[in-house]
């Protein structure tokens, strides 16, 4: 099986449903080390997912640990980030 040092994910985190299975992605195919960088937004209206929500699902998997590197907030539109997960040490 092939394993990636680097996966590249946007807008993939909209659906809380969808967490586990994007989890066990990461999980089987992120190698160690590795790096997945998440462009997403704060908040996704109408779905109910976001980073943060996001986050506290990785943390409590206690598998990756998982930071906001960059918060984008133009004042215009939703407030964006890119979110760095990487294999607990």
């Amino acid at each position: 099986m092939n394993k990636f040092d680097i996966i590249v994910s946007t807008d993939t985190i909209y659906n809380p449903e969808n967490y586990e299975r994007f989890y066990n992605i990461l999980e089987k195919y992120l190698n160690n080390p590795g790096v997945c960088f998440i462009c997403c937004k704060k908040f996704y209206f109408g779905v109910g997912g976001g980073s943060a929500q996001f986050i506290e699902y990785v943390n409590s998997r206690d598998y990756f640990t998982v930071e906001i590197k960059k918060e984008i907030d133009n004042s215009m539109s939703n407030i964006r980030h890119i979110l760095e997960i990487r294999v607990k040490k």
